[in-house]
């Protein structure tokens, strides 16, 4: 008996060493069949991680995740370069990517994105062939063999010409992903607000951050509820010279003001005010910064100086909330509006703010 189960114990461990080296030969061939262009230069971690990690993302029949973590300064570069449908496969594929591989069977792809009756459907299957085409080289490339190698934050906005990552991140509901593409881009507009504090920003302003035309903004903020916050400058008392000055200086933003309630001061006194463009604020949420700082760091080897958004030239803020930094604005010869929140309550649909200068 004691021999029998040494031969039967013997057996065991020369059928685990034929397993080990069968599964060592599949991934060293899988390696060596990765197109040059994966093995050099960007791609080089993505050629090594194929010993590691061998398999695609498994199809699953509901989505886990609940929302998808997006970059406002990436968006923006996909608005100037109207990539906004191909984004959304990209922000898809790497959500398909489970395991950290950078690359996706497009089979799989095929599969969960275009198939009938799959949960993540959001666009038909020639669709989906086009944007593959149509984001080649921007956000991934595929190979022969049938996978899709996705590229990471830091090449994309390189390629996107967005030299910086700014604000924090955004949190997208899936749900927004896989409707219509007008609700996707109306949530892709919403994040790029997320990330801003709700200052006073013209539309004019707004068009020129993200490409996005003044009327389609106002359709994109009844579609992504976006929260829109009237601003006015109630600076001083109103006579009928300072009226002048301040209609000559202002043209038809002037306006005299009274307050009735007396929340500037004493109740019925007049004065000279103006009105401020609108504030706006994002019902999605921020997220924590994460590998922010390293993508960062990469874009700026791989983007040339002076391009869009890594230069140094500076864009001087002009709406404060605290008293201390507007005072620190003036004394640098700038001009500074101060926010007045003491006697504002929270339900106001306004905001009132005081011209320092």
């Amino acid at each position: 008996m004691a021999i029998a189960s040494q031969l039967a114990l013997t057996g065991q461990m020369l059928l685990q060493k034929r397993r080990n080296a069968h599964q060592n030969s599949q991934g060293s061939n899988l390696a060596a069949h990765v197109p040059n262009v994966m093995q050099q230069g960007l791609f080089a971690d993505l050629a090594n991680s194929l010993t590691t990690c061998t398999t695609p993302a498994t199809s699953q029949s509901e989505p886990q995740a609940e929302a998808i973590k997006v970059h406002p300064s990436l968006l923006k570069g996909m608005f100037h370069q109207q990539l906004a449908a191909v984004g959304r496969i990209w922000f898809m594929l790497r959500y398909l990517d489970k395991q950290g591989c950078g690359w996706v069977d497009i089979d799989e792809a095929k599969q969960q994105l275009t198939g009938n009756h799959a949960p993540l459907r959001i666009v038909g299957w020639r669709r989906f062939r086009q944007i593959l085409q149509q984001g080649r080289g921007v956000f991934w490339e595929r190979d022969r063999f049938g996978r899709i190698w996705i590229y990471g934050a830091a090449i994309v906005g390189r390629n996107l010409k967005v030299g910086r990552l700014e604000g924090k991140p955004i949190q997208i509901p899936l749900k927004s992903i896989l409707s219509g593409i007008q609700s996707v881009k109306a949530n892709f507009y919403s994040a790029t607000l997320a990330s801003k504090k709700t200052a006073p920003i013209s539309r004019l302003k707004l068009q020129e951050l993200t490409s996005v035309p003044q009327r389609t903004q106002r359709h994109y903020d009844n579609i992504a509820q976006i929260t829109r916050c009237r601003n006015f400058d109630v600076s001083k008392p109103y006579t009928p010279i300072e009226g002048e000055n301040h209609a000559w200086t202002h043209g038809y933003a002037s306006f005299p003001f009274v307050d009735y309630l007396g929340k500037q001061g004493r109740a019925g006194c007049m004065y000279t005010a103006q009105r401020l463009p609108n504030s706006y604020k994002s019902p999605l949420a921020q997220s924590a910064r994460g590998r922010q700082q390293k993508i960062n760091r990469r874009l700026k080897d791989l983007v040339n100086h002076g391009v869009q958004g890594n230069s140094k030239q500076q864009i001087d803020k002009l709406f404060y909330g605290d008293a201390k930094n507007a005072a620190k604005a003036i004394s640098k010869g700038n001009d500074a509006f101060l926010k007045q929140t003491s006697k504002q309550e929270a339900s106001d649909p306004y905001s009132i703010w005081c011209n320092l200068t």
